[in-house]
């Protein structure tokens, strides 16, 4: 029992105090928790047992199985969960064996699959091996190859630049003469003007 003081208010708004007598309740829930994860923290006190029966197919009898094996071994023997009912039956052991014979390989499939493999990969590394190897033989050739185009190509350089240097020599030339030239007509020209105003 617990007791405590409180005021209402009466028509002339003054308070008056009054004793109000409550229980105290067991099942608390601070204020301030959210309701979300005040239903969850209920929800976790409470355990329900699947029910395997009203399963509809195989797979979700499997997962009510697993469940119910999550739950035992989570609370053991106050589950009150037979382990007979935890193991595989007949009917789904002869089931696991003929899908396994069907679609999982084999023992001797999965060596098969990885000798294969294997030989793959040695005949690929042993290709490799080979092509550099004969690589390597021809390398001296090659090397020789290079430095032939590498010295015809430094000579057809230097032609080119040779060539060059000559036409641009020869275009000064030119242009050196063809000057030379322009002065001496205009000089020849200036003569011959003033030999006709000597004349007249």
């Amino acid at each position: 029992m617990a007791s405590r003081m409180s005021f209402h208010f009466c028509r002339k708004l003054n308070l008056v105090p009054r004793n109000v007598t409550k229980l105290q309740a067991a099942n608390y829930r601070n204020p301030l928790m959210p309701h979300e994860l005040f239903n969850h923290l209920a929800k976790r006190r409470e355990v329900n047992l699947p029910d395997i029966e009203s399963a509809q197919d195989q797979y979700e009898k499997l997962r009510l199985k697993k469940r119910q094996a999550a739950i035992w071994a989570k609370y053991g023997d106050k589950s009150e969960i037979s382990l007979k009912d935890l193991f595989p039956s007949k009917e789904e052991i002869t089931t696991e064996m003929e899908a396994e014979q069907r679609w999982w390989p084999t023992f001797q499939r999965l060596k098969q699959g990885a000798d294969r493999r294997l030989e793959h990969k040695r005949q690929k590394r042993l290709q490799k091996e080979t092509r550099i190897a004969d690589n390597m033989a021809k390398m001296p050739q090659w090397i020789a190859k290079w430095e032939a185009d590498s010295d015809k190509e430094r000579k057809m350089t230097e032609m080119k630049i040779l060539q060059r240097q000559q036409n641009i020599m020869l275009s000064e030339e030119r242009k050196k003469d063809q000057y030379i030239k322009e002065i001496r007509d205009k000089q020849q020209n200036k003569k011959k003007k003033k030999g006709k105003r000597g004349v007249n």
